[in-house]
């Protein structure tokens, strides 16, 4: 009897729910409008080049008044014998601070997927997020298959595909995160060459509107 109450409950919390949303503007947080922003100041582009690399990279604004991540791949070893593996190009936005130069994070638990508009070159990137902690090598990473070709395209990563690493390695345990520092895209898909990515906007955005009860409530009333 219990179990069907809790049955019972959830379908009509799901269809206040599903009316509820119909009277609802969905949020969404923008990261960055790259036409918009004035100055590519608050990204910071690095590659393999820092530990002796070859790879060249740079951000600067098309005539359309577009960001655009371009330069030259390689995965040619440096010559110190030590390094095993090369190729990286990278752009970082800058982390927030305060006054006292405490890093501050961004809250993101009223939005489940990243959307970007960019125009690619067929090549694969990578979007990184930073959670909020110590250990830097700590991320959350989800693919770019880009199409290339004249058109622009919009990209729609759900949150669920971010996959939790440490130092690039993926991590048995996935937790979900809530907040963030840093953003950022590279590619490193070990193709050497020229690579270019354009990029419009990047923000977060809510696909699905759910109350409050309804989220907190769900698994406790299915806990039967």
């Amino acid at each position: 009897m219990a179990a069907l109450k809790g049955c019972l409950r959830l379908f009509f919390a799901a269809k206040l729910s599903t009316r509820a949303a119909s009277n609802v503007t969905l949020r969404e947080l923008i990261v960055c409008n790259f036409k918009e922003d004035i100055s590519l100041d608050s990204w910071t582009c690095t590659s393999d080049e820092v530990m002796g690399g070859k790879s060249m990279v740079e951000l600067t604004r098309t005539k359309n008044g577009h960001a655009s991540f371009c330069g030259h791949l390689s995965t040619d070893l440096p010559p110190d014998k030590v390094t095993k593996h090369s190729g990286f190009c990278t752009m970082r936005l800058n982390p927030k601070m305060n006054r006292w130069g405490t890093v501050l994070s961004t809250d993101v638990t009223s939005y489940d997927v990243m959307q970007l508009r960019l125009r690619g070159d067929g090549r694969t990137y990578m979007v990184s997020i930073q959670p909020p902690g110590y250990n830097t090598d700590d991320m959350y990473q989800a693919f770019i298959y880009t199409r290339g070709g004249p058109f622009w395209e919009e990209v729609t990563i759900p949150f669920t595909k971010f996959l939790f690493t440490t130092a690039g390695y993926l991590q048995d345990r996935q937790p979900t995160f809530h907040r963030y520092k840093t953003i950022g895209i590279s590619i490193m898909d070990r193709i050497n060459g020229p690579f270019c990515l354009e990029l419009d906007y990047m923000k977060l955005r809510e696909t699905f509107y759910q109350p409050k009860y309804f989220v907190e409530h769900a698994g406790r009333d299915l806990d039967y």
